[in-house]
């Protein structure tokens, strides 16, 4: 499985840059990363922002409970030197009001491209954690493929060890990823597992 992960990276012919980007009117949050990619002759830029942990008061008669925030995006934008980026898609989510510890962030391996089936139309993987409690709970695991602007999608859970007892670690296909080629439902399988095993 390991060959089988490192190979379907390579073949991505893909590149990240710490650099942010300029000229992308519809990108909203803070810079985290990008990857470029080929796709049936077209390049593409994808980037991931986020607009930051910050505190807020829902609640005004109790101005004293504070809570926490995040929200994160991830844009893919098709590029060519004649006219200006054009976005293909875009993925939002949040964590809003979090009373207690609040957690939304991309996994290391976020965002990755592949082509599994050799066929020049590269897969972006988009992969990131998300949870709001006071203890030791899993957290929210989501694992999105997209394919030509489809998106293609495994949530679940992380996978935790509480005083001798597993919890967490399952996981559901969306049907787009269910109606895809085994490929990449292997491919997402594998992946979803390894970062279940979250060690943050």
């Amino acid at each position: 499985m390991l060959c089988t992960f490192l190979t379907a990276i390579c073949t991505a012919n893909a590149y990240i840059d710490d650099h942010p980007l300029q000229g992308y009117k519809e990108a909203q949050g803070n810079f985290l990363n990008k990857v470029t990619y080929s796709s049936n002759g077209e390049n593409h830029v994808v980037m991931q922002t986020e607009s930051g942990y910050f505190k807020s008061t829902p609640d005004p008669q109790y101005p004293e409970n504070i809570c926490m925030n995040n929200e994160i995006h991830v844009y893919d934008f098709g590029e060519n030197s004649k006219v200006p980026p054009v976005l293909k898609w875009k993925l939002y989510d949040f964590v809003h009001d979090c009373e207690t510890s609040a957690r939304l962030e991309f996994s290391k391996d976020s965002p990755m491209v592949t082509d599994l089936d050799g066929d020049g139309r590269k897969e972006v993987w988009i992969s990131y954690y998300k949870g709001c409690h006071g203890d030791v709970s899993p957290d929210e695991l989501k694992v999105f493929m997209y394919r030509d602007g489809v998106k293609h999608s495994i949530r679940g859970q992380t996978h935790v060890f509480v005083d001798g007892t597993f919890y967490g670690g399952d996981f559901k296909m969306d049907q787009a990823m269910k109606s895809s080629d085994r490929r990449f439902q292997d491919f997402g399988v594998n992946l979803f597992r390894r970062l279940a095993e979250d060690k943050h």
